[in-house]
């Protein structure tokens, strides 16, 4: 039985000190899809391993101008330095 990943493992991705590092948009956006396309993911899991999540519900309309009255925007606190 193949053991199931947790949220700090690379998840077969190719693991750059480029991508790693480039907090664009767009290269953070790339990395989220490519997480999400070898398995679902939760912020129940990195919250239990100790990681700060902040989450708002906010109203938002999408590309098409149809509202959505709970979006929610998940933003991940400051983490404490390794010692």
């Amino acid at each position: 039985m193949k053991k199931a990943a947790t949220p700090f493992e690379n998840n077969g991705l190719a693991a750059t000190q480029d991508n790693l590092t480039n907090t664009s948009v767009s290269s953070q956006r790339l990395r989220v899809l490519q997480s999400l396309r070898q398995r679902q993911h939760s912020s129940v899991e990195l919250r239990q391993s100790g990681y700060e999540i902040d989450t708002k519900l906010c109203p938002v309309l999408d590309g098409f101008n149809h509202p959505h009255t709970k979006v929610a925007i998940y933003t991940l606190l400051p983490e404490p330095k390794a010692v």
